[in-house]
C-alpha cells in the first residue's frame, strides 16, 4: 500500500478583477496567501513547485488575469523571484524584458505574472544579461552598462518610495484595485483631485494618479505619519533621501545578482 507524507502546502483564493485594458467583467485574479513547507522538508524545492503549480493552473485558465501574493515574506519574494525568471528564461523571454522599450501586456497575458512583479524581473534580466552575478560586488561599480542599470532601479525604487509615501499602501501587486474607505461621494471626489493635483505636482505618472481614487484622507494621514516615509515627500530632507536610495539599490543589487548567477549556473 502507498503511503503519502504531508511535506507543505500553498493556499491561494480566486476572486473578481476589472480588465482595463480590454474593458472585460469575466476575468479573476489568484491571490496566494500562504505558503508553509515543514522544517523536516525544508531546502528541496518543494516550495517552488507548490508555486510553479499555481502557475500551472493558471496558464491553463483563459479566465485567470494573474496571480498576486497577499504580503510576501522576504524569503517567499526571493523564491518567487527565482521561479518566474526562470519560467521566462526557459521560454527566452527574460532576455526580452532586458529591453526597456518591451511591453509587459504580451508577457503579463501569457504567464500570468502580474506587472509589479514583471517590472520587478525587468530589473533582474539586466543583470542577468550583463552577467552581474557576484553578491558582494561593489553596487555603485562606476561602469557605463551598470551605472545605466543602476539608475533603472532607483528610479523605479524611488517611486515605489513615492506611492508608499503618499498612502498608496496596497497590497503587492494590486495597482489597478480600488482600497480604502468609500466615504460619502462628494467627499471622496474632493479629496481625490487633491490628492491627484499633489501627485501632478510631485511628478508622479498617470498610473500612479488613478491609484489613487481609492486612497482617503486617512490613507494619506496614517503613512505621512510614519517618520521614515517623511523624506520621500516634497519637503523631505534630500541628502536622507539619497542615503535610502542607494542603501534600497545595495539590497536589491545582492538579491538580483544572487538570482542571476543562479540562472547562469
Amino acid at each position: 500500500n502507498e503511503s503519502f507524507v504531508l511535506c507543505g502546502f500553498l493556499t491561494f483564493y480566486k476572486y473578481w478583477v476589472y480588465d482595463k485594458e480590454d474593458n472585460s467583467l469575466d476575468k479573476f485574479r489568484y491571490r496566494v496567501s500562504q505558503c508553509v513547507v515543514l522544517p523536516p522538508f525544508h531546502r528541496v524545492g518543494h516550495a517552488s513547485r507548490l508555486l510553479r503549480s499555481i502557475y500551472k493552473i493558471a496558464r491553463e485558465d483563459s479566465s485567470i488575469l494573474d496571480i498576486t501574493v497577499e504580503v510576501p515574506s522576504e524569503e517567499f519574494q526571493d523564491m518567487r523571484d527565482s521561479v518566474e525568471a526562470k519560467i521566462l528564461k526557459a521560454d527566452e523571454v527574460l532576455d526580452k524584458l532586458a529591453d526597456p522599450k518591451c511591453k509587459l501586456g504580451p508577457i503579463h497575458r501569457k504567464y500570468k505574472i502580474c506587472k509589479s512583479q514583471l517590472r520587478r524581473l525587468a530589473n533582474i534580466a539586466k543583470f542577468f544579461k550583463m552577467g552581474i552575478t557576484d553578491p558582494e560586488g561593489d553596487p555603485e561599480d562606476k561602469s557605463k552598462a551598470l551605472s545605466q542599470v543602476r539608475l533603472q532601479i532607483k528610479a523605479d525604487l524611488y517611486r515605489q518610495a513615492l506611492i508608499e509615501a503618499k498612502g498608496i499602501i496596497a497590497i503587492e501587486g494590486d495597482e489597478d484595485e480600488e482600497e480604502g474607505d468609500k466615504g460619502n461621494k462628494a467627499d471622496k471626489g474632493q479629496e481625490t483631485q487633491a490628492l491627484k493635483a499633489m501627485a501632478a505636482a510631485m511628478g508622479m505618472d498617470q498610473e500612479a494618479e488613478d491609484a489613487m481614487d481609492g486612497i482617503s484622507k486617512e490613507d494619506i494621514d496614517e503613512a505621512m505619519s510614519n517618520s521614515q516615509m517623511k523624506i520621500w515627500c516634497h519637503d523631505g530632507d534630500p541628502y536622507e533621501r539619497k542615503k535610502e536610495l542607494k542603501s534600497l539599490f545595495e539590497i536589491a543589487f545582492r538579491k538580483h545578482a544572487k538570482i542571476a548567477a543562479k540562472l547562469l549556473g
